[in-house]
């Protein structure tokens, strides 16, 4: 496997077959494949507007969450591509389960606290 950081220009072939790339320095890679990683792009502002840390990834910005989902403001838990480079339905579905139980269990924490 090779990776090429030379952006690509185009892709070559009649469809569906695909023969290769054409680079933007000029030069053609054959090729029977390629593998694409798509970026994320956080679609509303609302994490950074009850202040959430971000973290920039090589896939793009995503909210900055511990193991349990829970952002760097108490109280708010992300999942997802929100929290996720990786645009992965059974990622995204466990992440969103991890954070409904921490979410769950910090609700649950607060009411049988003790009075102060």
């Amino acid at each position: 496997m090779t990776i090429e950081p030379t952006p690509i220009e185009r892709l070559e072939g009649e469809t569906p077959t695909l023969t290769g790339a054409r680079l933007a320095d000029g030069r053609f890679i054959p090729l029977k494949a390629i593998f694409v990683g798509a970026s994320v792009r956080v679609a509303s502002p609302f994490a950074d507007s009850l202040g959430c840390e971000m973290v920039d990834t090589p896939m793009g910005r995503v909210v900055k969450v511990d193991a349990m989902q829970q952002t760097t403001q108490p109280g708010v838990f992300a999942a997802g591509d929100l929290a996720r480079a990786a645009s992965n339905i059974t990622l995204a579905t466990s992440d969103g389960m991890t954070a409904a139980h921490a979410l769950f269990r910090s609700l649950v924490e607060e009411e049988t606290a003790p009075a102060a």
